[in-house]
């Protein structure tokens, strides 16, 4: 365990291996040093930051601090395969969600002495964050960043909505804009463009075999719509009256995404849990914590979040 003031805060920074006997995942607790919480938050990362204990210029370092010296504990910690976390590589995707981490993790936390777990995630993690408290009837509440509600092939989300929801000819017309060239270059455009009409290809091939047919039990991933994954656990946490908060940019396309969606099933769902699900929407764009205001952003609603439970 160590310890690392803060002005006027001391905090406990202990590192672990979980589970028990396996050591399959390393995280630390973070936690004041003085009149430790019973309120712990465990924070899952988009598998694409790399070490979850650390995150984007260190932002899950900060968060897990603004946390304990607003009185709450947490756990960061490293996905398995990932940084120092024990096994070989794992291929993670939105349909098969992390869930073993998180209660591993949670586990870990209970073991700790905390007796309230919220849990937040981001994209990947949001996701996993979502199944995972649908599994365990003790999570306390959710903060959902950027959640996907498809899923969609990784690291082609992006020209995937672009291929779905744009024509070609819009597409030509947005890339030969001055503006655009100048913002990001002829390369990256041209990267983008290919990526968007192998995209297309694809779909349109899918479609021609019949893959993209609405009469179809199970579409592929680049043509569904809000996936089952992404209703049924929200449809349980409703019942169950948990708190849900989801957290979007302006400008990110999983929230363009997201709107389409509630003008479905996805929207009744919306409508019954009523107050206990609440959104936060700031400007710019918030999945993959480009920026430092968005990074500030995403701990200060987090912590802000937090504080509506005990410590």
């Amino acid at each position: 365990m160590t310890t690392h003031t803060t002005p006027g805060v001391a905090l406990d920074h202990t590192p672990v291996f979980f589970p028990p006997g396996e050591g399959t995942y390393f995280g630390i607790i973070t936690r004041p040093a003085a009149n430790p919480s019973l309120t712990g938050l465990v924070l899952l990362s988009g598998t694409q930051f790399g070490t979850t204990t650390i995150g984007k210029n260190r932002m899950f370092v900060d968060m897990a601090r603004r946390l304990a010296e607003a009185g709450y504990g947490s756990m960061r910690f490293d996905y398995q395969g990932v940084g120092e976390a024990l096994e070989g590589v794992v291929d993670y995707r939105l349909e098969n969600p992390a869930t073993d981490a998180m209660h591993a993790a949670t586990a870990a936390m209970r073991a700790a002495g905390f007796e309230r777990i919220l849990v937040t995630g981001t994209c990947f993690g949001s996701r996993t964050a979502l199944v995972g408290a649908a599994e365990d009837p003790d999570i306390a509440g959710l903060l959902l960043v950027v959640p996907p509600v498809r899923d969609m092939i990784k690291g082609e989300g992006g020209t995937t909505h672009l291929a779905l929801h744009r024509n070609t000819l819009s597409l030509v017309g947005e890339a030969v804009k001055p503006s655009t060239m100048r913002r990001h270059g002829l390369r990256r455009i041209f990267a983008v463009g290919r990526r968007v009409l192998r995209s297309k290809w694809r779909l349109l091939l899918r479609r021609v075999r019949g893959g993209g047919a609405s009469g179809q039990q199970q579409a592929p991933p680049e043509l569904a719509g809000v996936s089952p994954g992404f209703l049924q656990p929200l449809r349980q946490l409703v019942e169950r009256e948990v708190p849900v908060r989801i957290m979007w940019g302006t400008e990110d396309f999983l929230y363009r995404e997201f709107l389409d969606g509630s003008k479905g099933r996805l929207g009744q769902l919306l409508e019954r849990g009523g107050a206990r699900i609440e959104q936060t929407v700031v400007e710019g764009k918030v999945r993959g914590f480009g920026t430092v205001p968005i990074q500030q952003a995403v701990i200060d609603e987090t912590v802000t979040w937090a504080k509506r439970f005990p410590r």
